[in-house]
């Protein structure tokens, strides 16, 4: 790498830089390529079988024919590498800033005149930068085995895609967990922790997206009747990748908004009163989709058992909401005290809707307004007036 190449990545992101630098050392470097190659050699040789053709008058093998399991081996290349991605990814992460906090020496990075999106963009590409190579190895092996399986180009991309979206989601989640942690439980602990979590929430997802080709061949036997709104999600591959992209890259926005919003004030909530609402109202519509459907069925169990559901989705929705926005007791307590000594005053009303430091109740009844907003229409359009009264008013009786 030569020097003006050097100077040109300093400038672009001086965080990621400083990553590279301290882990792209010529022995880490050996060591993740001869992980990946080694790794590579012995699935091959698994894979590999040979056949005899035609024996010697010794009756030893003379002609062998030698074949090659292409699905096995990009069956476990497409579980191995996802979760290689996503567990050692967090693992590293939550490692190196539990040990920034540590040291003290993340307050010192927060007084450089980088932004807090350009510190936490060159962690999550340069932390795991040797995860990245060793994997980036492999994926010539998982691609040519994949095609030789029968996938598409254009499906191997999404595979990829998917995998991309994910490690954006677990990578942001760790950081903004490791902020919100205690120093005082050490590095390790939190790092094992944090990938011990992150193995479990990583086996679902990546058993999600290697099933997807059996689930979606035309050799399938029976694909379920899901829907989205009016999109018929359950038997369109490209409706429920776009769905799939968007709420991962949506989760993954909102945690981004809170991880910045964290760095730059301590002492600050997850989230603005404003960004809980707009949260709020994109999560239940997301949500309203897969139950709009259930317009279309004259069952009525089916509409109390669906918002039964929902009331179990939404309670915990709320209580992570109301961590989120609600201040410390000490800010509430200068809010109250200092309130009317600002020069922009705005009237309480508004201070509590909009405001920073004011207590979150106001805001919490606004997102519920919110909810029911969505949620009201949607029960009155049923047909059935009995089951749409019992759901109005609380009477849930699902046996």
């Amino acid at each position: 790498m030569n020097i003006p190449l050097l100077n040109q990545m300093s400038e672009w992101n001086a965080q990621f830089f400083r990553e590279i630098k301290g882990r792209l050392k010529t022995r880490s470097v050996m060591i993740s390529i001869l992980a990946s190659l080694l790794g590579q050699a012995m699935l091959m040789m698994v894979c590999s079988q040979s056949k005899c053709l035609r024996y010697a008058a010794d009756r030893s093998c003379a002609v062998y024919d030698w074949q090659f399991q292409w699905s096995i081996a990009f069956r476990f290349l497409d579980w191995c590498l996802p979760f290689i991605l996503l567990v050692c990814g967090v693992y590293l992460l939550i490692g190196d800033m539990a040990k920034e906090k540590g040291r003290g020496t993340l307050n010192f990075i927060r007084l450089s005149p980088q932004s807090s999106q350009s510190i936490f963009l060159g962690k999550l590409l340069g932390v795991p930068v040797l995860v990245y190579l060793g994997v980036g190895i492999a994926i010539p092996l998982h691609l040519l085995s994949g095609i030789a399986d029968g996938r598409s180009w254009t499906w191997m991309l999404a595979i990829y895609s998917l995998w991309a979206a994910g490690c954006c989601l677990f990578y942001t989640a760790a950081l903004i967990l490791t902020l919100l942690s205690n120093a005082q439980l050490g590095e390790l602990a939190l790092a094992g922790g944090g990938g011990f979590l992150a193995s479990m929430l990583a086996m679902p997802y990546i058993n999600i997206i290697s099933s997807s080709w059996d689930f979606y061949s035309s050799t399938y036997p029976y694909r379920p009747d899901i829907n989205w709104f009016f999109l018929p999600i359950g038997s369109v591959p490209i409706l429920v990748y776009g769905l799939t992209m968007a709420t991962l890259l949506m989760a993954s926005y909102w945690i981004w908004q809170a991880l910045n919003r964290r760095y730059q004030n301590p002492n600050s909530t997850l989230l603005s009163k404003k960004y809980s609402y707009w949260l709020m109202a994109s999560f239940q519509v997301w949500l309203l989709g897969f139950l709009w459907p259930f317009l279309s069925s004259s069952d009525g169990k089916e509409l109390l058992g669906g918002l039964f559901f929902v009331s179990i989705v939404n309670l915990f929705a709320f209580l992570a909401l109301i961590m989120a926005i609600s201040p410390h007791r000490q800010t509430c307590l200068d809010w109250a005290r200092y309130r009317h000594q600002q020069e922009s005053r705005r009237s309480l009303l508004q201070d509590l809707i909009w405001g920073e430091k004011s207590p979150a109740v106001l805001a919490i009844a606004v997102n519920l307004a919110l909810t029911a907003a969505i949620w009201m229409p949607w029960v009155l359009f049923w047909p059935e007036n009995d089951e749409k009264m019992a759901a109005v008013g609380g009477d849930v009786d699902l046996c």
